[in-house]
């Protein structure tokens, strides 16, 4: 389990894990591609230790010449609910373009209160969708209330690059420190310490099975 440097479990226990099994990289005729993955996480003991929910996970990854698309299903393959709790974290730049000079879209969000370890602490406000500049600023904000197909824009350079929660990710993180040479654009399935205090926790059923999708896609501005 890693930790941030307050000292609290970050990033999940996936990240460069190898239990992984793929299948073949599917070509289509139109020239898209298409990867499946799977992890029978029930089967692992040690991440059964940390995490004691029988589940497996299988990710649906394509790719087009419009975009890439990423699906998650979590199938519950115990006896008790799964707790649903994960999210990704899109790394973006926009090559030759300066980041002072780079533009954010945002869409209609809650704006999530945040202690001093980055914690949720109840307080929320509606923010309606907008453009800023990113220029000098920083971020590492939580919001909630995503609706399904809202988006987030990266744009500067003659280029936009969009992340779009297709469905199942009502939360996102926006993360850019201060002069970084990258923004990320976050959907995640759940607030920050939801696993602890079970606001915004969704459970999926002994049998059940829960998806959810985003894609990222890059056009000319």
């Amino acid at each position: 389990m890693r930790r941030d440097d307050r000292g609290l479990p970050i990033h999940g226990l996936l990240a460069a894990h190898p239990g992984w099994s793929t299948a073949p990289v599917e070509v289509s005729r139109a020239g898209g591609q298409r990867l499946r993955a799977r992890l029978d996480f029930g089967a692992s003991p040690e991440l059964m230790a940390a995490f004691p929910f029988a589940h497996e996970l299988e990710l649906d990854v394509t790719l087009s010449p419009q975009r890439l698309r990423v699906r998650t299903t979590v199938r519950a393959t115990g006896r008790a609910p799964v707790p649903v709790a994960f999210g990704f974290h899109p790394y973006l730049r926009l090559p030759g373009a300066d980041r002072r000079e780079w533009e954010l879209s945002l869409p209609s969000r809650l704006e999530l209160g945040l202690d001093a370890r980055g914690i949720p602490s109840g307080a929320a406000r509606r923010r309606p969708a907008e453009r800023l500049a990113l220029g000098d600023r920083a971020f590492d904000d939580a919001f909630d209330g995503i609706a399904d197909g809202a988006a987030f824009t990266v744009a500067g350079g003659g280029r936009a690059i969009t992340v779009t929660h297709e469905h199942g990710y009502p939360v996102a993180q926006l993360f850019a420190p201060a002069g970084s040479p990258f923004v990320c654009l976050e959907p995640m399935t759940a607030p920050v310490d939801a696993l602890r205090s079970g606001t915004g926790l969704r459970r999926v059923a002994p049998g059940g099975a829960f998806s959810a999708c985003f894609s990222i896609a890059v056009r000319r501005s």
